[in-house]
């Protein structure tokens, strides 16, 4: 670790890992989390975006869903049974309940 941070190398592709410590305290999620990247004289910074629903990316009327925001809508299509927005393998686990 440097004195004032983690130091990271970036890959092929320009890529950066942000230390799970630091997802961690943002409260970004392991997969699938969004974050703002800003540049001003020359320095980079991370921050993390507004919350999104996860199925239809509005920012309106937002609610907690196992951990991650789903707008009234999405969660109003969850809670009378469509599978719509069910990844594959929920679905198939669902189905065997």
């Amino acid at each position: 670790m440097a004195k004032s941070g983690y130091l990271r190398e970036i890959d092929r592709l320009g890529r950066v890992v942000i230390p799970k410590q630091y997802r961690k305290e943002m409260n970004i999620p392991e997969e699938g989390g969004e974050v703002l990247l800003t540049c001003k004289n020359g320095v980079v910074t991370v921050s993390k975006s507004a919350e999104v629903c996860i199925f239809c990316r509005s920012r309106r009327k937002l609610s907690d869903f196992k951990g991650r925001p789903v707008c009234a809508k999405c969660l109003d299509e969850i809670k009378s049974g469509s599978d719509e927005y069910l990844p594959e393998d929920e679905i198939n686990t669902a189905a065997a309940e």
